[in-house]
């Protein structure tokens, strides 16, 4: 979230996948960041619930990955998911 204000932009973190969607609806967003390594979570359902919502089915989803992540990676671009960037971020593809 550093190199997001590093570069003027303003972000919210959700802990809880289960909070994510009450936080969409309540503020605007330009952009959904997901990070997509937390097991315990399932982030694909979040992408696909969210890509269902009128009010934020346009807002682009982008995954934060690991390299690892190949499978989930296309599986959440099957369910919705814009894009996605594999950690190390460079600022510059973010």
């Amino acid at each position: 979230m550093e190199m997001l204000a590093v570069g003027g932009h303003e972000s919210a973190v959700v802990e809880r996948p289960e909070e994510s969607i009450d936080h969409l609806l309540k503020y605007d967003h330009d952009m959904i960041l997901i990070e997509l390594c937390l097991e315990d979570h399932d982030v694909l359902r979040l992408c696909a619930q969210i890509r269902f919502i009128n009010a934020v089915r346009h807002v682009p989803i982008l995954l934060l990955a690991e390299v690892s992540d190949t499978e989930r990676l296309a599986n959440a671009v099957d369910l919705g998911c814009n894009d996605y960037v594999v950690r190390p971020v460079d600022r510059n593809e973010l």
